[in-house]
């Protein structure tokens, strides 16, 4: 669930256990990179095309289940605590693996399970995110951009730094509209405002 912050109010258990006081603000990482938002192809092809007409609360396209192929976002690390302490400063961070299932009634679960971010900071240290857990939606679009409204979530992130590990942060659902499209079997989103972050769904079914 969570970097950078789909939307995220409710849900029943923090992202994950809260087993590192120190590391807790890196929920803002958390926020930054979880963030289902961001779509993007990692061969570099942008997806085109319009959204699809629907008469329910979500768009018929992104119906199905689907897996994640490439995610890119550049995380200000600088500002939480551990990056503070590392020295980290903004790191872009790329990956994939997350998996979202989307019923055409809105309700959707993301999960984390699969999902490994990782970037390098200025110096050349690795900055890795291990994901695990999951955390439950719901979903509407409109005007060709996704909101969600977050039920509950289970997700943590293990974070390392140049191999390791500085502690496990429990993630806060991000519930920040994204702009989506759809192509054939690929969604992909982008955060509001970015240029450059998005990540790209391959369809599973």
């Amino acid at each position: 669930m969570a970097w950078p912050e789909p939307p995220r109010s409710a849900r029943s258990s923090n992202w994950g256990v809260a087993l590192i006081a120190s590391i807790a603000v890196l929920f803002v990482l958390v926020v930054a990179i979880v963030v289902v938002v961001g779509l993007r192809d990692s061969d570099g092809a942008t997806p085109t095309g319009s959204p699809s007409t629907s008469s329910g609360p979500v768009d018929a396209c992104l119906v199905g289940s689907w897996r994640q192929k490439d995610y890119q976002r550049d995380v200000v690390l600088g500002d939480t605590e551990v990056g503070k302490r590392e020295n980290l400063g903004t790191v872009r961070m790329t990956g994939g693996g997350k998996k979202w299932v989307i019923d055409a009634d809105g309700s959707a679960e993301e999960n984390d399970d699969e999902t490994r971010y990782s970037g390098r900071t200025a110096d050349g240290r690795t900055v890795d995110a291990v994901f695990s857990g999951s955390t439950s939606w719901t979903l509407r679009t409109e005007t060709a951009k996704v909101f969600y409204a977050g039920v509950d979530s289970s997700a943590q992130i293990s974070i390392r730094v140049g191999g390791v590990q500085k502690g496990v942060i429990e993630l806060e659902p991000n519930t920040d509209p994204q702009s989506y499209s759809c192509t054939g079997d690929v969604w992909r989103t982008t955060p509001s405002g970015s240029g450059s972050d998005f990540s790209t769904y391959e369809r599973l079914s």
